[in-house]
Parts: structure tokens; sequence; C-alpha cells
């Protein structure tokens, strides 16, 4: 893969990151905003349930309804989308996934999400505890510990 061609998929995948943020949250506010004006404008009341949490409920419940019905007549009508705050849906890009067997007969199975490139995930080198072997590849166990003494009565 190519610099560019790896800087244009982190600049997409950073672009429908924001994008998916921005149509999480705009439900949100709206399900707070219809939440406020159904409690000003509407006697809204159960008793022994504090009104506090009679508004985050509400806010929760007019939040996802938003979502349900934008997202349900984007479906139809894609302009409807910026009633989500974007009106694309982001793309999500499947993670790269490979498999191999090591020499030793071990699988490996590697993930790579697209918003990392491998050089990314190199990073510095994972230090190992200072009393711990590796037994299995990706395995840290505890070394054995010396057996305890007990003091003479």
């Amino acid at each position: 893969m190519s610099t560019t061609n790896t800087t244009q998929q982190a600049t997409q995948t950073a672009t429908d990151f924001v994008a998916s943020l921005i149509r999480t949250y705009v439900p949100i506010l709206a399900g707070l905003i219809l939440s406020w004006l159904a409690t000003v404008h509407l006697p809204i009341r159960i008793e022994g349930i504090p009104q506090g949490v009679m508004e985050s409920a509400l806010t929760a419940v007019l939040a996802g309804i938003w979502y349900l019905i934008v997202r349900a007549l984007e479906t139809r009508w894609p302009k409807l989308g910026v009633f989500l705050g974007v009106p694309k849906a982001p793309a999500y890009t499947p993670p790269t996934i490979t498999a191999s067997l090591g020499a030793d007969g071990v699988p490996t199975l590697t993930v790579i999400p697209p918003v990392f490139t491998p050089e990314q995930l190199a990073g510095p080198a994972v230090e190992e505890a200072p009393d711990a072997q590796v037994t299995t590849p990706g395995i840290v166990e505890p070394a054995e510990a010396a057996p305890t003494q007990t003091p003479a009565a």
C-alpha cells in the first residue's frame, strides 16, 4: 500500500469517525430539546419518581425515537440524514485480518483496524514483567514462587 493510499484511507476513516460522532450526539441533543419542551409545556409528573429522573428517561426515549425515525426516512430520502447532523452515513471499513501458521505450529491472527497503519501499530516493544516467563506466544504466566518457610514454634 502506498503512502498516498494510506494517508487517504486514514483521512477518510477520520472523517467517517467524526461523522459517526456527530450522528450520535445530534439525536441526543434533539431528545434533550424535545424533552425540555415537553416538560415545560406538558404536566408530566409521576408520583414517587423525581423530576430529574423523568426528564432523563424522556430525553433518552425521545433521542432514540428521533434517531429511529430519521434513519428510517433516510433509507428512502438520503438527504434527510441532515437531521442527524451529517447528511451522509459514515462508511465503516472492515479491519484487515490475516492468519498465519508459525514455524512452531502456533496459529497467529492479526487484526489491524482501518484507522491504523501497520507502521503505527509497530510502536515500542512491550516489556515483560520481571519475574514472568513466556510459555506460549502472547500468554505470560508468572514464574513459580519459591516455597515459603514457616517459622518454627
